[in-house]
């Protein structure tokens, strides 16, 4: 049976304009803006993208 490791990482993504949904918080790049804040999880063997 094959074994799998999956990587959880979380990222910002910096929002322009007036989008939903989007709150200040750390983003280290634009301190201040609003932001997105997504869960990626990958399998950390083939580095695919998960979901």
């Amino acid at each position: 049976m094959p074994s799998y490791c999956i990587d959880f990482d979380s990222t910002a993504k910096t929002l322009y304009g007036h989008q939903e949904g989007g709150v200040k918080g750390y983003n280290p790049e634009h301190i201040g803006k609003k932001s997105y804040h997504p869960l990626v999880a990958a399998e950390a063997h083939l580095h695919d993208a998960i979901g």
